[in-house]
This record gives C-alpha cells, sequence and structure tokens, in this order.
C-alpha cells in the first residue's frame, strides 16, 4: 500500500513538471529510469498510459514486476469505492471483496456485498459471507448463473432466482409479478408462473409453465408451457410438455392432465386426459364431476352416461365376474312365467346404421323396445337410447327349460298311464268276447 501512494504521489509530482515546462502529451512521453540499471521505473506515453516496470504499456494502467502486484487493505475499515449501475472492477477491502463485470442496479452496493464475497459476470449478486458467483447471458436474452466456493446464503443471491411471502422462484422472469405476501408458490424454470399475482399453492415446473396464472391457486403444472394459458383456473393437476396449455386464455378448473399435450384444448372443468397427443378422444377420459370414465373416447361417446364405457372392443382372457352372493340380496324368488315370456321374446339378426363406433357386419340380439314389455327387468330406458343387459336373461332361459321339462315330464307321465288304460281296456273286451261266445 505504501508503494502505491508513492508512486501515486510521483504521478500528481509529473504531472505538475510537464506542465511547468509546457510539454504536450502529444509530443513526447516521460518516464523515470533506474540511474544504476537503466531498467524503467515508472512510465506515461504520449496516450496517458501508465506504466509500472516498462517503457511501453499496453493499457490504462500496465504493471510489470517479477514480485506481481498486490492490493491490501482493512477489514471493516474505509467506504465503498463505487455503487449503482456500472462496468467495474473493484477491490473493496472493508469486506475483502472482488467485483468484476457490470451490473444495472445495486447488487453490488454495500448492503448487497457479502464478506469474503467473489462475484464476477453480468448482473450477479453475492450478498452472503464467503459466496462466489459468476455469470453471464446468452444471445437470447436469458441469464444463467453459477455459484462455488461457500456457496450463495439464498436463492435472492442469485440473478435470476428470488424468494419471498414463503414462495421460491428460480430462473428468469420466474414468479416475475408475485406480489411478494405469503403465496406459498414454488416456480421453476424461466418465465415459469410470470405473471401470477397472488395465486397461491401453486407449484410450476418447466420453461412458461403456468406462464398466465394470475389468481389461479392449487395448481401442478409440470413440463414445457404447461396449462401455459391458464388464468384464474384452479385446483389443475396437469403433466406434460403443453398439456393443458390451449391457444387462448382460460379459466379452468378441477382438471387432471397426464401427457404430451394431452387435454391441450380441453376448456372444460373436472376433466381427465391419459393421452400422448392433443387428442379429444384420449386413449383414457373421465369427469369427476358425473364419476364417468371412457376408454379410446370422451363424453359424445358415451350417449348413455355410463358410469363405464370401452368405445371400441373389449375383452379379456377371463370371465368376467358380477356379485352374486346369498348374503347380499333380498326379496329373492324364483322367476315366473318364464317359458312364456321366453316364447314371446324375439330374437333377431340386424346390422348397425352406423358403424363408427360399432361393429360392423351381421348381429345377433334382441329389440330393446319389444324386450321392454316382456323383461323390463334388464332393459334401461332412462337415456335417448333404450340399451340391454344380457347375461341376466341366462337365469330367464334356465328356469323357462327347467318350466319345459316338468311340461315334457308331465305328458310322458300321462302317456303312460293311457297305455295302461288301454291295456286293461283291452283285457276287458277280451273276457267279454269271451263270455259271448260261451253263450
Amino acid at each position: 500500500m505504501k508503494k502505491l501512494t508513492f508512486y501515486l504521489s510521483l504521478v500528481q509530482t509529473v504531472l505538475i513538471l510537464l506542465l511547468l515546462n509546457n510539454i504536450s502529451k502529444a509530443q513526447t512521453s516521460f518516464n523515470i529510469s533506474n540511474q544504476t540499471t537503466g531498467d524503467t521505473l515508472f512510465t506515461i506515453d504520449n496516450t496517458g498510459r501508465v506504466g509500472i516496470g516498462l517503457t511501453v504499456p499496453d493499457a490504462g494502467l500496465h504493471v510489470s514486476h517479477i514480485d506481481g502486484i498486490l492490493f491490501t487493505g482493512t477489514l471493516n475499515s474505509g467506504s465503498i469505492p463505487a455503487s449503482g449501475t456500472g462496468m467495474r472492477l473493484m477491490w473493496y477491502p472493508r469486506k475483502a471483496a472482488f467485483r468484476a463485470g457490470y451490473v444495472n442496479g445495486t447488487q453490488w452496493d454495500d448492503l448487497s456485498i457479502g464478506t469474503y464475497s467473489v462475484a464476477i459476470g453480468w448482473n450477479t449478486a453475492a450478498g452472503g459471507d464467503y459466496s462466489s458467483i459468476g455469470g453471464f447471458k446468452f444471445p437470447d436474452g436469458t441469464v444463467q448463473a453459477s455459484a462455488a466456493g461457500g456457496g450463495v446464503s439464498s436463492i435472492n443471491d442469485l440473478s435470476d432466482g428470488k424468494t419471498g411471502g414463503s414462495s421460491v422462484f428460480l430462473g428468469s422472469g420466474a414468479g416475475a409479478n408475485d406480489d411478494g405476501m405469503n403465496n406459498y408458490n414454488t416456480a421453476v424454470g424461466i418465465n415459469a408462473l410470470y405473471s401470477n399475482l397472488n395465486g397461491s399453492f401453486n407449484t410450476a415446473n418447466g420453461y412458461s409453465a403456468l406462464h398466465d396464472n394470475t389468481t389461479g391457486s392449487n395448481n401442478v403444472g409440470l413440463g414445457f408451457e404447461a396449462n401455459r394459458n391458464n388464468l384464474e383456473g384452479s385446483q389443475n393437476t396437469i403433466i406434460g410438455s403443453q398439456a393443458g396449455r390451449g391457444n387462448v386464455l382460460h379459466n379452468k378448473s378441477g382438471n387432471v392432465f397426464l401427457g404430451f399435450h394431452a387435454g391441450f384444448n380441453e376448456t372444460g372443468n373436472n376433466k381427465l386426459y391419459i393421452e400422448n397427443s392433443n387428442s379429444s378422444s384420449p386413449l383414457i377420459w373421465g369427469d369427476f364431476l358425473f364419476n364417468h370414465v371412457v376408454i379410446n373416447g370422451n363424453s359424445s361417446h358415451n350417449t348413455l352416461n355410463r358410469t363405464f364405457f370401452c368405445n371400441g372392443i373389449a375383452g379379456g382372457t377371463t370371465a368376467w365376474y358380477n356379485d352374486s352372493d346369498i348374503r347380499l340380496k333380498k326379496n329373492i324368488e324364483t322367476i315366473s312365467n318364464t317359458l312364456e315370456r321366453v316364447k314371446k321374446l324375439r330374437g333377431v339378426n340386424y346390422e348397425w346404421k352406423n358403424t363408427e363406433n360399432r361393429s360392423e357386419g351381421l348381429q345377433m340380439g334382441f329389440i330393446a323396445q319389444e324386450a321392454n314389455d316382456i323383461i323390463p327387468e334388464v332393459v334401461d330406458d332412462s337415456g335417448e337410447y333404450y340399451s340391454m343387459q344380457y347375461a341376466p336373461i341366462t337365469a330367464l332361459l334356465v328356469e323357462a327349460v327347467k318350466e319345459q321339462q316338468e311340461i315334457i315330464k308331465n305328458q310322458e307321465t300321462r302317456t303312460d298311464d293311457g297305455v295302461e288304460i288301454a291295456e286293461e281296456l283291452r283285457v276287458v273286451q277280451l273276457d267279454t268276447s269271451a263270455a259271448w261266445i260261451r253263450i
């Protein structure tokens, strides 16, 4: 430090001498040399550059010495050399801190500098003690920062991170408009939850995930632009690249979308989409409000509002079991008049008019309207279209066969009785004939 003070005093003296002797820097340069060795000790060239230990300085201040250069100071003493916006190389002895680069705010002001900290690059901040951070700006305007050494004391020390009001935001533009109150939001990714004002309990992970959300709460958006255009919708769980994104602002709530582009165009509430495209007929579609599930379709295919509907051919390697335990049933009665009812049923062959969602070719079955007058127990006429349960008809057929077998048995009995009577009549006739012959 004493050497530096000496040199600075020497510079001032030289400048005064130059002025007194009318020496113009445009005409010559000034240097001081060691008279014994001839080595140059100090130089000011005709452009104003200062050299220490060399004749031709290459910078505003150029130092060349076998022992290097040293800056010292006293911890907790002195003032900060510069503050505010600007480009600078700064050693701050009061906090033993070093800064190099550019800031456009207060990142390098005294209150933002941690003791024993280092910050290098564009808008970097190292407010924690023993912290080190370097950063740079990409051509597209995004900023990347990396921390090392003793680490950063908080996310707020990162140029692209902030915390506040029980929320955590990491990424350029993440939570940029959050009001800082106790919203309990978490956003990771460039512009994630960018527009959020006071929406709470949201989790956004991915570039522009939940970007337009302002007041919506309890949302989860994971993936590139997941549910990006949601404005005020709440309680959505949306996972997948551009899942639930939409092309316009929306306020849908209570949805669960899973997969690439799943539910991309859905604008309704309380829907389930499991799909790897933006198809409106996903592999699995559901409605949480009415507890409906559709396989390979949506509500337009489930016209009878069934709890479970398969839009296509279904099958399996084992039978479908229905609950049938007697302990679960009451008012048990044997089906009556079964044969007569079976005789009234009309089995038909037919073809479906619309084969887009139904099987092509010749089919076999009943007409629900006809069956409704005979076996209403298995017909559903509550919707726009009638439908039937075919499996329970088996019970009717079983009892009809038993009833028919009883009739056959009775007929056989009567036939046997008739044979015996005929035989007895024949014997009587023979006896009578014999009596006439004797007379």
